[in-house]
């Protein structure tokens, strides 16, 4: 959906295979079903697999599921995360932190850590964790200081990436819509 959905119309559009997810089977075929029709393909495939990002087993699935469909990742782009609740840091259901939590900062750190261990064995690629929300702290947007904190979260993990890497052949940013 969203983001996400744009992205891999995308890179369709220039040529290359995606590997698009959800947690649910249902949005995993709508999303190829509708990339298939967006007419984006230009010889691309795009196949779809579930994947709980709060799951490392799940995400590390993924990963196989592409290897073993494409070959190799070139890029990987860590999208998943929730940012539908708008509330007071003080307001927001317990529930709701550990949705937030798990899927943008954990689902960022397992899809991170899965990432570069695949990239380090094939010797090059590229990751992106997805920021936003007043992710960088020069602006907050009211009602989602959590959600923020945790996008804070993904730019200083990303950060750690960055200088823990030795590879040049693999490259490693952000992305902040």
């Amino acid at each position: 959906r969203g983001i996400g959905q744009g992205l891999a119309v995308a890179f369709l559009k220039r040529g290359h295979n995606v590997l698009v997810s959800s947690r649910r089977q249902a949005d995993v075929d709508k999303a190829v079903a509708e990339l298939a029709a967006s007419g984006a393909t230009t010889g691309a495939r795009a196949t779809g697999k579930t994947c709980d990002v709060t799951v490392k087993a799940d995400v590390q699935a993924l990963w196989d599921h592409a290897v073993a469909t494409f070959g190799h990742v070139d890029f990987w782009i860590n999208n998943a995360g929730r940012a539908t609740s708008r509330h007071a840091v003080h307001e927001l259901p317990e529930d709701l932190v550990h949705t937030l939590v798990d899927g943008n900062l954990k689902g960022s750190i397992f899809g991170s850590q899965v990432a570069m261990t695949g990239f380090r064995k094939q010797g090059f690629g590229a990751l992106y964790n997805m920021l936003g929300g007043s992710s960088d702290g020069k602006r907050l947007t009211p009602n989602m200081g959590v959600y923020s904190s945790t996008k804070a979260g993904d730019r200083v993990l990303t950060k750690y990436l960055v200088a823990e890497n030795q590879n040049p052949e693999i490259t490693i940013g952000t992305i902040s819509p």
